[in-house]
């Protein structure tokens, strides 16, 4: 089955080549007030991603800051959800935006960075 892309490109669900685990976070309270973050998986999920870029920021007054970027490509998932980490080849990448039935019905389009 062909979908449409970006750019107009076809690409067939044999795509979905990198297998990607989905977390979400889990904060607990320590005994000595602090706040510990541990993160369990929600999902795995097939992955079409697009090359690692980089981004840059801040203002003239400011330090750069340059942040790794990419999307992912994947088969709709009910409990995905901003927020959470996408683990894949052992590299984390936080989901900062989702949408979903983008390019097309079925399937969603994860915005990350890195982690």
């Amino acid at each position: 089955m062909d979908r449409a892309v970006a750019g107009g490109a076809a690409l067939s669900i044999a795509a979905f080549r990198k297998l990607g685990r989905l977390q979400a976070p889990s904060v607990t309270q320590t005994p000595f007030g602090g706040a510990v973050t541990t993160w369990s998986e929600v999902a795995s999920v097939w992955l079409d991603l697009t090359i690692p870029r980089t981004r840059s920021g801040g203002g003239p007054a400011e330090t750069p800051v340059t942040t790794d970027v990419r999307e992912a490509v994947c088969r709709d998932h009910a409990d995905a959800a901003q927020g959470q980490r996408l683990v894949v080849d052992g590299d984390r990448w936080r989901v900062v935006r989702l949408v979903r039935d983008a390019p097309k019905m079925g399937l969603m389009t994860l915005h990350l960075e890195k982690d």
